[in-house]
C-alpha cells in the first residue's frame, strides 16, 4: 500500500467516526458538536500549514533546498578577508532545527583584524526563533544593553538598501577573564538584509530564509561599533553574499547596468 492511499483510508475512516455521532446524539447535542468539528477541523489544517505536513506546502522545501545549497559556494577569500573553517557545535545545531549553517572566521591579510561570520539558512520559523539576544544568554552570556539597529554602509549596486543590522554586545566572565563579543546579525531571503525587531512577525510563514551573524571579539572599554572590524567586512561580504546566495537578483541588476549604459 502507497502511503497516499493509506492516508486515504484514515481520513475516510476519520470523517466516517466523526459523523456518526450526528445521527445518534439528541438534536439538543449537534449543533454544539458540529462546532466543535468545526474549531478541529480549521485548527488541523492551519497547524499542517505550519508544520509543512500537507504536499503543496512541504512542495516549498523546495526553495529551502536551492537556499541551503548555495551556502557551499561561499567563498573562502573575500576581498583582503582569509577564511578559515571553524567547528560547530553538531548539538547544538541540531537544536536549532535550522537546515544548514557555515562557521568562518575571516581575518584581514597583513592584520590581527578577525571577523566570526555565522551563516544559516532554513525556514523562517527557526530561523528567526535562535537569535543571539537568545542562544548567547542560554550560553552563560549577559546581553549589555538592548539590540539596537545600525545601518551599514555598503554599496550593495543599484536599487538594493543597505544592510539594516541589530546589534549589540555579550558578555561572560570565564576563567580566564571577562570575554565581551560585538555582534551584528540580519536576515534575508530576497537580497535585502534587514534586522527587525520582530524576525518572527516579519517572516512568518517564509518558506526558507538566511540568517547571518558577525562576531567580533574586544578587551575593556574598546569598543566602537563604527569602527569595529566588523563593519569594515560587512563592505566586502555583503555584495558577496548577494552574488552567492541571489543569484537570479544579480543577473536582473547586471541587465539593467546594461541597460541603463545603453540609453546614455
Amino acid at each position: 500500500m502507497t502511503s497516499t492511499l493509506l492516508i486515504t483510508i484514515a481520513v475516510v475512516l476519520t470523517l466516517f467516526f466523526s459523523l456518526v455521532p450526528l445521527f445518534v446524539l439528541p438534536r439538543s447535542f449537534r449543533a454544539p458538536y458540529v462546532v466543535m468539528l468545526g474549531v478541529l477541523g480549521v485548527g488541523t489544517y492551519f497547524e499542517g500549514v505550519w508544520m509543512e505536513r500537507w504536499g503543496w506546502a512541504a512542495a516549498r522545501s523546495e526553495s529551502l533546498q536551492e537556499f541551503s545549497a548555495r551556502l557551499e559556494k561561499l567563498p573562502m577569500v573575500i576581498g583582503q578577508w582569509e577564511g578559515h573553517d571553524e567547528e560547530q557545535d553538531a548539538d547544538s545545531f541540531r537544536a536549532s532545527h535550522c537546515d544548514k549553517a557555515k562557521s568562518r572566521s575571516y581575518r584581514l591579510k597583513g592584520t590581527n583584524k578577525v571577523v566570526n561570520l555565522y551563516l544559516v539558512s532554513g525556514k523562517a520559523r527557526h530561523v528567526t526563533w535562535h537569535t543571539p539576544d537568545w542562544c548567547y544568554r542560554a550560553s552563560g552570556y549577559e546581553m549589555q544593553g538592548t539590540p539596537d539597529s545600525h545601518l551599514l554602509k555598503v554599496d550593495m549596486g543599484p536599487n538594493v538598501p543597505e544592510p539594516d543590522a541589530l546589534t549589540t554586545v555579550f558578555a561572560k566572565n570565564q576563567t580566564d577573564g571577562m570575554h565581551q563579543l560585538r555582534i551584528f546579525w540580519c536576515f534575508s531571503d530576497d537580497g535585502v538584509w534587514k534586522g527587525p525587531s520582530d524576525p518572527k512577525g516579519m517572516y512568518k510563514q517564509r518558506p526558507a530564509l538566511y540568517k547571518v551573524y558577525l562576531i567580533t571579539e574586544f578587551q575593556g572599554d574598546n569598543d566602537d561599533k563604527d569602527s569595529n572590524p566588523c563593519v569594515e567586512f560587512a563592505r566586502e561580504l555583503f555584495p558577496v553574499l548577494n552574488q552567492v546566495l541571489f543569484p537570479k537578483m544579480q543577473s536582473k541588476a547586471v541587465d539593467a547596468t546594461a541597460a541603463a549604459k545603453a540609453a546614455t
